[in-house]
């Protein structure tokens, strides 16, 4: 049987590009998240009273994200606080699209709340549960 041509070049492309794609389908990595991680100030607040409760000295914030989920928290030595979120493939125990708020390995419902118009302006968290804000900046 003999092709046109222009016909053995399109069979000659589609080959290429379909050995290509299925190359990368085989070789390619899992997305990792993307991260970043700098130092900042924090501070926890009685909204009650409107009194910072206590200060912590410069810790270190991370923040990652990507299409499972995402969190930002602030650690110094043993205090920690942050939020976390879950889009997809949560594991047992997080339901999608819930903001958690996380103060030393006590996760609850809970609200963010920003300090400025960017996040490098600074946030607090709160739990649904608490007067208590956890801040930083």
């Amino acid at each position: 049987m003999n092709m046109p041509p222009i016909l053995t070049k399109l069979c000659a492309a589609s080959l290429f590009v379909g050995v290509l794609v299925s190359l990368d389908l085989i070789f390619s990595q899992s997305a990792y998240a993307g991260c970043g991680s700098y130092s900042a100030s924090g501070w926890s607040v009685d909204t009650l009273t409107e009194e910072t409760i206590e200060t912590f000295d410069v810790g270190e914030i991370t923040e990652c994200g990507n299409v499972s989920g995402s969190f930002a928290s602030f650690r110094q030595e043993d205090q920690s606080f942050g939020w976390s979120i879950c889009y997809q493939n949560c594991v047992e125990g997080w339901q999608a699209n819930v903001l958690y708020i996380l103060v030393n390995d006590t996760r609850e419902v809970g609200e963010v709340i920003n300090l400025g118009d960017t996040a490098s302006d600074g946030l607090c968290v709160q739990q649904s549960d608490s007067h208590i804000q956890y801040c930083w900046e």
